[in-house]
Order: C-alpha cells, then sequence, then structure tokens
C-alpha cells in the first residue's frame, strides 16, 4: 500500500503535474474563493441566534426548529456525491457560480418567510427554502475544493488551510453582524444583508476564476472510491471532526450557562475560544504538513488524538470530582481549536492521493469524486454531532455527554493507529505501484 501523505501529494505530482496556473493567477484565486468561503459561512451562522426564537412564536417546537437546521446538513450529505459526478459535464467553475447564486437567493428568500401564515404553511417554507439553500451549498463547496485541488496541484493543504482560515472568520462575524443588523431593521435586514454580500461574490468570481472541465469519460466510480482502504479511515477523521465541532453547537452554550452563570453575550464568546483558534492556525498548518514529509498520516491521528482529550477535559469527566475554572476551560477550547485544525487540514489531499494511488486517473473526475466524498463527510459529521450531544446530554448530562464524545475521537485515533502499522507489513509484502498521471494541460476550462 502507498504511504499516505500530504507531502507524498506534492512529490509524486512534482514530475507527473504540469504546471497549470501562474502565481498571480493561484493568488488571485485563492483571494476569489476566500471571498466566497468568507460571505458563505457569514450567511450559514447568522441564522443561528435570530432563526429559533423567530420561528417557535410562529407556531414551531424546539424539535421542529432542530429539524429545519439539521435538513440543511442533510440534503448537503446528499447532494454533494452527486454534483462531484457531474462536474466534468457541467464544469467546476458554472457548478461553483450556480451554487454560490443559489445560496445568496435562498437567504434573501428566507428572510422573508417572516411575513409568511404562522404554523404549518411557515414551516413548510422554511424546510424548502433550507432545502435547496443546502443544494447550492453542496454544489458551491463541492466544486471550490475541486478548482482548489486543480489550481494548487502541489500546496493543497497550503490553500485549504487559507480557505479554512476565512470560514472561521466568517463563522465569528455571523453571530454578531446579525444580532447589529437585527438591531437596526428587523428579522429580514441580516439574511437581506447578507444574502446580498454573497451574490455580490458571483460577479467578481465570474471575473477572476478561470474555468475548469476536463475529460467527460469515466474514470472510476463513487462506490470504488469508498472501496479504498486508507479513503475509508481518513474519512472517519473527517466525519469524527465535523460531528465534534457540531456536537458543541447544542451543549455548549447551556453547559457554560449552567456551570459559569454566563450571560447571552459573555456565552456567545465563548464560541469564538474554538473558531477562532482553529481558523488562524489553519493556513500555518497547512504550510507546515505541505513541507514535512510522511507527516500529514501522523498529524491527523495526533490531532484526533489530542481533540478526544480535549472534550474529557471540558466537563471535565465525573469521575474526577473537581470544577475547572472558567479560563481553564477556555483554554482547552482554544487547544481543541488547533488541533480540530490540525486533523481537518491535511485529509483532502489524504484522501485524493489515496485514489490516485489506487488506479484513479489524475483528472477532472477524479478530483469531483473526491470534492463529493469531502463536503459529504464534513455535513454527515455536523448531522451526527448535534443529533449524539442531544441524546446523551438528555440520558446522561453534558460531563458525561463530552467525554463519551471524547472517547470517539479516541477510537479514530487508535483505528489510525492500527491501520499504519497493518499497512505498513501488508506494504513490505505487496507494494501498491505508485503512478500518477497528468492532467490534461491542454483542458478546456469551461464556465
Amino acid at each position: 500500500m502507498a504511504e499516505l501523505t500530504v507531502t507524498g501529494l506534492k512529490e509524486e505530482r512534482e514530475d507527473a503535474m504540469p504546471t497549470v496556473y501562474s502565481k498571480k493567477r493561484q493568488i488571485l484565486t485563492v483571494i476569489s474563493l476566500s471571498i466566497v468561503n468568507l460571505s458563505t459561512m457569514m450567511n450559514l451562522s447568522v441564522m443561528g441566534p435570530l432563526f429559533p426564537s423567530e420561528a417557535m412564536r410562529k407556531g414551531a417546537s424546539q424539535t421542529v426548529v432542530g429539524l429545519v437546521f439539521g435538513c440543511y446538513s442533510l440534503v448537503t450529505l446528499s447532494a454533494a456525491p452527486l454534483l462531484g459526478t457531474f462536474i466534468p459535464n457541467i464544469g467546476a467553475k458554472l457548478m461553483f457560480l450556480s451554487g454560490v447564486f443559489l445560496s445568496g437567493l435562498c437567504s434573501i428568500v428566507f428572510g422573508f418567510l417572516v411575513n409568511a401564515p404562522d404554523g404549518v404553511p411557515f414551516i413548510s417554507l422554511c424546510f424548502v427554502i433550507q432545502s435547496f439553500g443546502a443544494i447550492g451549498y453542496a454544489s458551491s463547496m463541492t466544486s471550490s475544493f475541486t478548482i482548489l485541488a486543480h489550481t494548487f496541484p502541489k500546496n493543497i493543504t497550503t490553500a485549504l488551510g487559507v480557505l479554512e482560515l476565512f470560514s472561521g472568520l466568517g463563522f465569528l462575524l455571523g453571530p454578531p453582524l446579525g444580532g447589529f443588523l437585527y438591531a437596526l431593521g428587523g428579522y429580514e435586514v441580516p439574511f437581506i444583508v447578507v444574502g446580498f454580500l454573497v451574490l455580490l461574490t458571483v460577479p467578481v468570481n465570474m471575473i477572476i476564476l478561470l474555468s475548469v472541465q476536463g475529460s467527460k469519460h469515466s474514470g472510476g466510480s463513487f462506490l470504488n472510491l469508498l472501496r479504498i482502504s486508507e479513503i475509508l479511515v481518513v474519512s472517519l477523521v473527517v466525519c469524527s471532526i465535523g460531528s465534534a465541532l457540531g456536537f458543541l453547537d447544542p451543549t455548549l452554550g447551556p453547559f457554560v450557562k449552567e456551570e459559569y452563570d454566563l450571560d447571552s453575550f459573555q456565552t456567545s464568546l465563548v464560541f469564538i475560544a474554538t473558531s477562532l483558534p482553529y481558523g488562524i492556525c489553519s493556513p500555518f498548518l497547512g504550510y507546515f504538513t505541505n513541507n514535512r514529509p510522511n507527516f500529514g498520516w501522523w498529524m491527523m491521528t495526533a490531532c484526533s488524538a489530542g481533540g478526544a482529550l480535549c472534550f474529557c477535559l471540558l466537563g471535565p469527566i465525573p469521575v474526577f470530582k473537581y470544577k475547572m475554572e472558567l479560563w481553564h476551560f477556555i483554554t482547552v477550547l482554544v487547544v481543541m481549536g488547533i488541533f480540530s485544525s490540525g486533523a481537518f487540514v491535511p485529509s483532502f489531499a489524504g484522501i485524493l492521493l489515496s485514489a490516485k494511488n489506487h488506479g484513479f486517473e489524475d483528472n477532472l473526475r477524479t478530483l469531483g469524486l473526491v470534492s463529493g466524498l469531502f463536503t459529504s463527510l464534513w455535513s454527515l459529521g455536523n448531522v451526527i454531532g448535534p443529533t449524539i450531544a442531544g441524546i446523551l446530554s438528555d440520558v446522561a448530562g453534558y460531563k458525561w455527554a463530552f467525554a463519551i464524545e471524547g472517547s470517539l475521537l479516541f477510537l479514530v485515533a487508535i483505528i489510525m493507529i492500527l491501520f499504519h502499522l497493518c499497512s505498513h507489513k501488508s506494504r513490505n509484502r505487496s507494494p501498491v505501484p505508485n503512478q500518477l498521471e497528468p492532467l490534461e494541460e491542454n483542458s478546456p476550462l469551461q464556465s
């Protein structure tokens, strides 16, 4: 079995992969995608503090509110793999622009739903608009990963780290901006303003982004991708990190209010403790991984184990019988954000390398399949995390819920270690050839 490393992707594609874009074009591309990430994540996060109270005022129960949030991730989970397979036919740029446009439009329409009749009509329209918005999000995210991998064949993790920086900033800016606009003009204004910000990125990207189009012939399937053992293991990492961060959404706020008697504003600041270091560290960890041989796998393993330890310390585990000071609690959240970034950033390049090492052609179809899988795995984690968080919190309490989530991350780290040890023995007996075919340099990039 070929060694699964992020740097391996860089080294092995060095000769096989021609330079497609100039340095200037790469910089413009990452700026363009970063602006979209920033506005899109602001669009996603602005809903959190505003929608629940308004929905319950219009007749929705707490359960229905949770389902409205959950349907977004479920639709993204379902749509992303399918959209990834269509990228060679549609073109990554056209899919990207269409997805961004649909996301912005749905945000604006969602703001106007406050004028819909109370009860079933309002709730039904919320599900419909959320579903279409999720399709737009799946389209834009899946195609953006494809564009990124095509533009940065030798520095995927560094570029992905930069995008994650702006994703983190978007999640930070969304709630306070939404609160300010809500106070300024009411419920509709935050959704309309953020939706227009998303729409404004469409003409910018039409100008800046080059088109990305490749061969339309079949070069592997989504099911074949999932049959690769290394990809299944790295998929556990992506899903577990998405689950871990999603786990905090329904549990962190009530826990700190209960344990430390914080008000709503102070509670909102606690959420920054994870998302801010996550965003800031992502580009640096991406660059570090790109320039350290044989490091990607162990970085994902170590950071998964580190994240598990942080979850166990959050409560902490009730058997320890002591109360953690608030500043200790914040410190653990900061470290958790760093570990989450370290586990997530190398994963895309790891999946892509494994696919190529197992016979997938180095073309746009493979990039689309990997991008669709990646987006789908993250969304799956976002579904699983809040779901088990609610169940465990009700059954066992917050402290045990944190500990059980931590044990799941420990399990992922153990699986990675065992897999590496087993694959090392098998590689010594029957190594897999590691041949990468270059992308066609003259592949037309279609908008």
